[in-house]
């Protein structure tokens, strides 16, 4: 039997009513929720622990889920983050995503669509991850192969070399 170790899941969310109803939505899968409910806390936290996941707010009584955004971006912190807002619109989406969102959700939303959206997120995560790897293990496969070409050209270069002083002789 395997036993998968919880997801992190940090929810920043400045009404508590709506963070218990998230932590409810996701009480019974496998995830560890922690709630902040301001910016600056959060950005304390994420310093701490790096979540596996942030629902973010992006209306905040003190730093904005944009400023959190960009600061996670400017920091290149590989946290999948999806936005959440009542104030939805194509636009507000477009500018959660520039600065790196894994995704959109607009309040109010059920326990079926974040759930689905936090899967998808961290399936795009672990997938990107696993791309890396592959990228990784390939350039080193490629940094050995140019390694072996290039001491067996000098190799040839210097036979040539030996062979056209014996010649000489």
């Amino acid at each position: 039997m395997v036993i998968l170790k919880p997801i992190n899941l940090l929810i920043v969310e400045d009404c508590f009513e709506l963070a218990n109803v998230y932590q409810g939505y996701l009480i019974h899968k496998n995830y560890k929720v922690t709630h902040i409910d301001n910016g600056a806390s959060a950005l304390i936290s994420i310093e701490k622990v790096l979540p596996d996941v942030l629902l973010l707010d992006l209306v905040l009584p003190d730093i904005g889920g944009h400023e959190i955004l960009e600061y996670l971006s400017e920091k290149k912190l590989p946290i999948p983050v999806v936005v959440m807002t009542a104030h939805g619109s194509v636009k507000t989406a477009v500018k959660a995503m520039q600065p790196g969102a894994s995704d959109f959700l607009t309040k109010p939303f059920d326990a079926k669509r974040l759930d689905i959206t936090l899967r998808n997120v961290l399936k795009h995560q672990t997938l990107q991850l696993y791309s890396l790897r592959v990228k990784a293990v390939l350039e080193k496969k490629f940094v050995q192969k140019l390694f072996i070409i290039t001491v067996h050209v000098k190799k040839n270069h210097l036979s040539r070399l030996i062979a056209q002083q014996y010649q000489k002789i």
